[in-house]
């Protein structure tokens, strides 16, 4: 259990590890679940800046998948997450 104030960087004890992974390796994939959108985006944005400062991973595209979210985002989302070749559906 990690137990801190709001915006305490407690995320950073999850992304970490994940980051790692989809450093080491290049056909890995995340999935991060959110019980609100309000925080779903907090994540995203957090997310994506750590991915934008870490060049091993600039094919990884942070990208939310909701029921706000257009058709053409959750395709890409489903499709090409990361990398350039589809995944298996």
């Amino acid at each position: 259990m990690l137990s801190t104030g709001t915006a305490s960087g407690k995320s950073l004890a999850y992304q970490l590890p994940i980051l790692t992974r989809l450093t080491d390796n290049p056909r890995s994939r995340a999935l991060y679940l959110s019980p609100t959108k309000a925080l779903g985006h907090d994540q995203l944005r957090s997310v994506a800046a750590l991915t934008s400062a870490v060049p091993g991973l600039i094919d990884v595209a942070p990208t939310p998948y909701d029921g706000d979210s257009p058709a053409e985002v959750r395709r890409f989302a489903r499709e090409r997450s990361r990398g350039s070749s589809p995944t298996p559906t």
